[in-house]
């Protein structure tokens, strides 16, 4: 079975057919489309430039003096996404990511306003330290500058809890590097 043959308004070589073909099929392996259409498959494959990026790996973007957490729950990355247009059946209109740096753990909360992220991260720190067995597990916490995070109370309860400080990022578009992973999908950030 020829289906390349449906495909007459494309004139040229095969190669420029399998080049468009390629494009037509949102961006199939070349291999593949070859394959499916009965069309000669060229000595060199092409190189797609958009497949390239797309198949391109992350970076840490964190450098300099910052150290990853080497335990589990030793250090968290935290972000607010909303206020969305529709609210959950229950009246929520955030969406709460906290991740372990060492682990990768996505933890997610939904609330009604920014203003129970202390309530939240209290329960939480509590939560970590009964799961771990110890009182001092948590050290840091990573987030962008949002004033929810910066707060006085929030400063206290970490002095309280012998935090050796809270990191704040301040990033361009508001979102820290691993939770633009889980955000997806998200804006470049610095």
């Amino acid at each position: 079975m020829c289906l390349a043959k449906s495909y007459t308004n494309f004139s040229g070589k095969a190669q420029d057919i399998l080049w468009k073909l390629h494009l037509r099929h949102g961006h199939k392996n070349f291999v593949d489309v070859a394959r499916q259409y009965n069309l000669p498959l060229p000595a060199t494959i092409p190189a797609c430039s958009s497949c390239v990026m797309g198949k391109a790996h992350s970076h840490p973007h964190l450098g300099g003096n910052f150290d990853r957490a080497v335990r589990v729950g030793q250090g968290f990355h935290a972000d607010f996404k909303g206020p969305f247009q529709v609210p959950t059946p229950q009246g929520q209109l955030y969406l709460l990511i906290i991740v372990d740096d060492f682990t990768k753990r996505v933890f997610g909360y939904l609330l009604k306003s920014q203003e129970e992220w202390l309530l939240v991260w209290e329960s939480f720190v509590a939560r970590i330290e009964a799961e771990l067995g110890s009182k001092t597990v948590v050290s840091w916490l990573l987030t962008d500058n949002g004033s929810v995070f910066r707060s006085n109370a929030m400063q206290l309860f970490c002095f309280k809890r012998g935090f050796s400080s809270v990191l704040v990022l301040l990033v361009l578009n508001g979102w820290t590097g691993l939770l633009s992973e889980v955000f997806a999908p998200s804006p470049i950030w610095c």
